[in-house]
């Protein structure tokens, strides 16, 4: 692929990923994107062929961009830290948030789509197991804490992770952003008390009243 190929495709994306977000990933034709770039419809279908292919692109960016947070954080310092990932993780929902908004309908309409989700959210899930291993390990859970707690745990966070924006947008889209993201970290948060050390409570603690400031 050459340069001028590679920036045209990203330049597609980037506008896609913007209609998208104002208008609803149903409620934006190729033909309007192709409009909106001063592309002729064929131009683009040369480089998409189809509208899926914009989505499949778009949701590999997002998914690229929490493997980089995730990865930053492989083995916390401290359970603040491990909470802390989620503050980025939102965000660049937010930055993506047709996927979100649209995820049941284009899961149904676009089985390879949901089957790759499949895949990564298990990888997901599994990151955050090792993340709260590795914490137990350190001193921030309890010794006693087991397997069957830590997946438990990990499930929560990854339910919180995946749909939080959905009730953000239908029922808080008035408040502040920010305001609503400390909202979801202190309910993800709460999912620790029963589990931490002494060290680990005084880290949750520091965590929320920094999270909610």
């Amino acid at each position: 692929m050459s340069k001028e190929q590679q920036s045209t495709r990203e330049l597609i994306i980037d506008r896609a990923l913007d209609l998208f977000n104002e208008s609803g990933i149903e409620g934006v034709k190729m033909r309007e994107l192709a409009r909106e770039l001063g592309l002729s419809p064929g131009n683009l279908t040369y480089h998409f062929p189809k509208k899926e292919n914009i989505i499949v692109a778009i949701a590999e960016q997002l998914s690229a961009f929490n493997s980089q947070t995730l990865q930053a954080s492989k083995q916390p310092e401290d359970l603040k830290q491990f909470l802390e990932l989620f503050r980025a993780i939102f965000n660049n929902h937010f930055q993506y948030r047709c996927l979100l908004l649209s995820f049941v309908h284009l899961t149904e309409q676009y089985p390879a789509m949901a089957a790759r989700y499949r895949e990564v959210q298990a990888v997901r899930t599994g990151s955050f197991q090792e993340q709260l291993v590795y914490l137990r390990a350190i001193g921030f859970l309890k010794e006693d804490v087991s397997e069957v707690e830590i997946q438990r745990m990990a499930a929560y966070c990854s339910l919180i992770g995946r749909f939080w924006l959905s009730e953000y947008w239908v029922s808080y889209r008035d408040k502040p952003l920010e305001q609503m993201i400390a909202h979801y970290l202190n309910l993800l948060a709460g999912v620790f008390i029963p589990y931490v050390t002494a060290k680990g409570h005084r880290d949750l603690v520091e965590f929320l009243n920094y999270a909610l400031i």
